[in-house]
């Protein structure tokens, strides 16, 4: 068996002269100061003896006999548990932490598992949509209507009198008094100049709709500030 801290079993009258019950007492209290199953960090690359680094490799359910207890007994071995069944009869499963960040849970047994190392492609979208407008109309008004009327032009006048012109055997001539007379340009009774509507009503979309993208697709690094250790096990 490979542990942390193997106890050694004292007899009575054993060396240093020190009661075998104290002695014993003594190697159960340094053994409980790091119990098998306490987790260590460690800024060192290799562990210490008695330790395992929490890497995710496969050991042995014999040479690692204690770690085995304890984790069957603390029911922390299965799916969704921080150990793996490994071949299910001779080996077992570290926890891995490699890249990750532990997190306390809520309540329970630790061992749940989630997120991702690498940072996921990803867009932004919006939903289905459209722009609509109401029913309507641009309108202008009539214009406003006169009374009848007529538009009129005075009549010339000629004095009296006979008038000649040219010599000779031609002439023109007036018999009598006369006038050159002119009517009335128009007559119409009540009326308006009216204009109706420029445009029929309705509704409409003032875009087409459907979804897009508010910003183009990428990845990038959006892990929080981090400081690498390594994690260990007591065996």
């Amino acid at each position: 068996m490979t542990t942390l801290y193997d106890p050694t079993v004292w007899n009575e009258g054993a060396p240093p002269g020190i009661s075998a019950a104290l002695l014993n007492h003594i190697e159960q209290g340094i053994r409980g100061a790091m119990p098998v199953g306490t987790v260590i960090s460690s800024f060192q690359d290799a562990p210490e003896p008695g330790f395992l680094k929490l890497d995710g490799a496969t050991i042995s359910r014999t040479t690692f006999e204690d770690l085995f207890d304890y984790v069957t007994d603390k029911v922390l071995i299965g799916a969704g548990k921080p150990f793996g069944n490994g071949d299910g009869s001779t080996t077992f499963v570290l926890p891995n932490l490699t890249q990750r960040f532990p997190r306390m849970p809520a309540s329970g047994a630790g061992g749940a598992q989630g997120g991702s190392d690498a940072s996921p492609d990803h867009t932004h979208t919006g939903p289905s949509h459209s722009h609509s407008t109401p029913n309507h109309a641009h309108t202008n008004p009539s214009t406003n209507s006169d009374g009848a009327h007529v538009h009129s032009n005075p009549n010339t006048a000629v004095a009296s009198g006979v008038a000649e012109f040219g010599a000779g055997s031609g002439f023109l001539a007036a018999a009598s008094d006369h006038v050159h007379a002119q009517g009335n340009s128009g007559s119409g009774g009540s009326h308006a100049h009216s204009q109706g509507n420029t445009g029929t009503g309705g509704g409409g979309t003032s875009g087409s709709s459907g979804t897009g993208s508010t910003g183009a697709s990428g990845s990038g690094d959006n892990r929080p500030a981090f400081f690498e250790i390594n994690f260990f096990i007591a065996t």
